[in-house]
């Protein structure tokens, strides 16, 4: 696990920024991912969760895609298409 001196220190280098940069958006992925779903551990919010449609979790997904991409382009100006695929 990355503390925070290993994060601090890591962010000041493209490498670091980079490896960085992937895991946050793999992170967002998963919460875009279970939106919606509730696995019963905390009592429901008041008037419960709301609905997300499918439509919407692409369009998230799409975002942190197109948010991962811009950041890697003007990191080192390289990026994987293979990963970032969506749309």
């Amino acid at each position: 696990m990355i503390d925070l001196e290993d994060r601090r220190r890591m962010v000041k280098g493209w490498r670091g920024r980079r490896l960085l940069a992937c895991r946050a958006a793999d992170i967002l992925d998963e919460v875009v991912r279970e939106l919606g779903a509730d696995n019963g551990a905390d009592l429901p919010p008041e008037g419960g969760l709301p609905p997300v449609s499918q439509a919407v979790k692409i369009e998230l997904e799409n975002s942190v895609a197109n948010l991962l991409r811009m950041i890697l382009a003007l990191n080192d100006g390289h990026t994987s298409g293979s990963r970032l695929q969506r749309f």
